[in-house]
């Protein structure tokens, strides 16, 4: 009898173990463009220079190098990311959450996120910050030396808010400028900004992006 249980507690516990991995390294997107030179650590394999049609599988990392860029459509829902030149991102998808979470670890992110009405969540996060998109389209900019956190905040709302002090969080809505750094408090009242402006924020890091997708 006492075998019988521990061979049920024992089927159990690989069950589980089965059902973790498969959404550890599930899925999520497929490269759609790509340009340049970039190491991916895609689940848990090591590719160099991925080519357009790479499924992209839960908890990967992407490093991107001069002149490069990546964009990956996720599959649910329907929402893009491209990653400029010089960047890492981590992406992670949390099925019990319903909820991507992109660590931008240096350099900048761009995203479109058409959220559903399966109410998937998506957050952007850096060493200092947070932001959580709605349905959206923004760029995120991370300088780890000086660490600062810039949002461009193109369509749709966002919130964003310094890390661990939630209660201090900043609503931006359409061609919202605003920033966070080491020592704020809080990110800086939102700026309205033109196209034109928005543009000149994004020569100013010396990123060679437009606001087109």
């Amino acid at each position: 009898m006492k075998w019988r249980i521990f061979q049920l507690i024992k089927s159990f516990i690989i069950l589980i173990l089965l059902f973790n991995t498969n959404n550890l390294f599930a899925q999520i997107g497929e490269v759609i463009k790509y340009k340049g030179s970039s190491s991916i650590l895609n689940g848990s394999h090591k590719l160099d220079d991925p080519k357009e049609g790479l499924k992209i599988s839960n908890d990967t990392s992407i490093l991107t190098f001069d002149n490069t860029y990546v964009t990956i459509e996720l599959k649910n829902p329907l929402s893009y990311i491209k990653i400029g030149s010089e960047s890492k991102v981590s992406i992670k998808y949390e099925p019990s959450q319903k909820a991507y979470y992109l660590t931008l670890h240096k350099g900048y992110i761009k995203t479109l996120f058409k959220q559903s009405s399966m109410a998937f969540k998506m957050f952007v996060m850096t060493s200092n910050a947070k932001i959580e998109l709605k349905e959206n389209k923004m760029i995120a900019i991370y300088s780890p030396l000086i660490q600062r956190t810039s949002i461009l905040n193109i369509k749709g709302p966002a919130i964003f808010y310094k890390k661990n002090q939630i209660g201090e969080e900043t609503m931006l809505e359409n061609m919202e400028y605003s920033y966070v750094e080491k020592y704020s408090d809080s990110p800086s009242s939102p700026t309205i900004l033109s196209r034109v402006q928005q543009q000149e924020i994004l020569n100013s890091f010396k990123i060679k992006e437009n606001l087109k997708f």
